[in-house]
């Protein structure tokens, strides 16, 4: 929880000069190298359009955003099948993770973005932050969150990221 708390409050201090160039084929990589470690049962895919390049944002708040979003599918669904796509849409890079897990009551897919809230479906354990640290990073880089049932049988959440940093700083602001 204090580790969630900290990450919170160090997305609240984040300052637009502090952005940089995120090689977003290869945040992706990484996060589910990390996640595939201890999770042997667990297969993830990686689905990213030719031209997805490089976006401007905070490195560590987009990163803890896709773990979150991952890590939950694993522990919380239950999943055994991810998959990450990321492509352009409308000026905004959009990164879905859908998985074959549990999933999540209709009702509750707003809710569980909050603070302290935790899903229905929820495995023990956990602070209820991760979606709230999601939340947190979609809206400081001019994008959102949305969870929905996804076509693999458990959640999709689909996150979305302003491309032009001048959008992201002004609704981070």
């Amino acid at each position: 929880i204090i580790t969630a708390l900290g990450q919170l409050a160090s997305g609240q201090l984040a300052q637009a000069e502090d952005r940089e160039l995120i090689d977003i084929a290869d945040l992706l990589d990484r996060v589910v190298r990390e996640n595939a470690r201890g999770s042997e049962h667990v297969g993830i895919e990686v689905h990213v359009a030719d031209d997805i390049g490089l976006v401007m944002g905070w490195p560590g708040g987009l990163r803890i955003a896709v773990d979150n979003l991952v890590r939950n599918a694993i522990v919380h669904g239950e999943a055994t099948r991810i998959v990450l796509t990321a492509h352009h849409r409308d000026g905004f890079l959009v990164i879905i993770v859908d998985d074959n897990g549990r999933g999540l009551p209709v009702e509750e897919h707003q809710t569980v973005l909050g603070r302290f809230r935790r899903g229905s479906t929820a495995m023990a354990g956990g602070s209820g932050l991760g979606l709230a640290l999601v939340a947190q990073q979609a809206q400081l880089h001019g994008g959102e969150i949305t969870l929905s049932d996804g076509p693999l049988g458990g959640l999709r959440a689909t996150l979305t990221v302003a491309i032009s940093p001048a959008e992201g700083a002004a609704q981070a602001d």
